[in-house]
C-alpha cells in the first residue's frame, strides 16, 4: 500500500469513528472527551478531536492500554530521530521542549518513528478539562500493532499536569512529584525526582543522576555517555532501557486523564 493511500485509508477509518461521537455543540477536544460521549468507544486506534477554534486533528487514542486513563498521543519518535545530534531530517522537532512549535508528521499519527502536533494543538489538548497528567511510554507502537500484546509499565512515567507545566517550562531542573516512574525495573510511586529542561533540549530523565537531587531517587545500572538519558534528548543512552534499546524503537509521550463512569468510584494502578 502507498504512503497516500495508507494516509487515506488512516483518515476514513478516523472519520468513521468519530462521526457516531461528534456533536456540533459538543465536539471532544481530547480522546477522553470522546470516551465520555459515548461510554462504549473502546477499541484503540486514529479519531478525529477538535482545537479551541473547532478545527478538526486527527489522533491516535488510547483507551485500554491501563484503565482507567484514557490518553492522547501528541508526540513519537525514534532513537535514532531524538539522540543528540542526530543527522536524519527533521530531527530538530524532537530535540526542543513542548513550548516550541515544531510539528512533524502532524497529520500522521501512524507515523510512529517521527511525529509531532503543532503546539495550539498541544496546547488545546493540554488545557482541555479532560487534561490531567501526561505521561511518557517506550515502543507502544508494537502495542497498537499488535507485535506486543500486554502493556506493562517497565520504562514508564506518569505525572499529573499540576506538578509542572510541560507546555510553559523550558529551562531548569524542577524536582517533580512523579505519580509512577519506572526506569529498567526500578519503580517509584509519589517520589521526587527532577527533569531536566533546556530552550534546545527535550525534557527527560537523566537517571544517572537522580541521585544527586531532590529525594535522591536511585536507578541501579545506568549507562551512557556520558550520562543516560530516559524519555529523550538522547545524548547518552542505556540500551538497557527499552525507549533507546535500537535505533528504531520509540520514546511515546502523551497527555490524558481518568476516565470515571457515572456514578462509579474507581482505583488507579498501579
Amino acid at each position: 500500500m502507498t504512503c497516500c493511500l495508507r494516509l487515506l485509508v488512516v483518515l476514513a477509518i478516523a472519520l468513521l469513528q468519530s462521526w457516531s461521537i461528534n456533536g456540533d455543540e459538543n465536539l471532544p477536544r481530547t480522546c477522553l472527551d470522546i470516551k465520555r460521549l459515548n461510554p462504549k468507544v473502546h477499541k484503540n486506534g486514529h479519531y478525529i478531536i477538535h482545537g479551541e477554534m473547532k478545527q478538526s486533528i486527527m489522533v491516535y487514542c488510547d483507551f485500554n492500554s491501563e484503565p482507567p486513563f484514557v490518553w492522547t498521543l501528541v508526540e513519537s519518535f525514534s532513537r535514532a530521530m531524538g539522540k543528540w545530534r542526530s543527522t536524519l531530517p527533521g530531527h530538530a522537532s524532537f530535540q526542543r521542549p513542548f513550548r516550541y512549535s515544531q510539528p512533524y508528521s502532524q497529520c500522521r499519527p501512524d507515523q510512529w518513528q517521527s511525529y509531532r502536533l503543532p503546539v495550539a494543538y498541544m496546547r488545546s489538548i493540554y488545557n482541555a478539562r479532560s487534561t490531567n497528567y501526561f505521561r511518557a511510554t517506550c515502543n507502544f507502537d508494537l502495542y497498537a500493532k499488535e507485535l506486543k500484546f500486554v502493556f506493562n509499565h517497565t520504562d514508564y512515567m506518569r505525572v499529573q499536569s499540576c506538578r509542572v507545566n510541560i507546555m510553559t517550562y523550558y529551562s531548569g531542573r524542577p524536582c517533580i512529584i512523579m505519580d509512577y516512574l519506572n526506569i529498567r525495573g526500578t519503580a517509584c510511586r509519589k517520589c521526587s525526582v527532577p527533569m531536566w529542561f533546556s530552550p534546545a533540549n527535550h525534557p527527560s530523565v537523566i537517571s544517572s543522576l537522580t541521585q544527586n537531587y531532590c529525594s535522591r531517587q536511585k536507578f541501579p545500572g545506568y549507562a551512557g555517555s556520558p550520562y543516560e538519558y530516559n524519555f529523550g534528548m538522547y545524548n547518552g543512552y542505556n540500551r538497557e532501557f527499552s525507549c533507546t534499546r535500537y535505533p528504531d524503537s520509540t520514546t511515546n509521550w502523551w497527555f490524558g486523564d481518568i476516565y470515571v463512569p457515572k456514578n462509579r468510584f474507581t482505583n488507579i494502578k498501579p
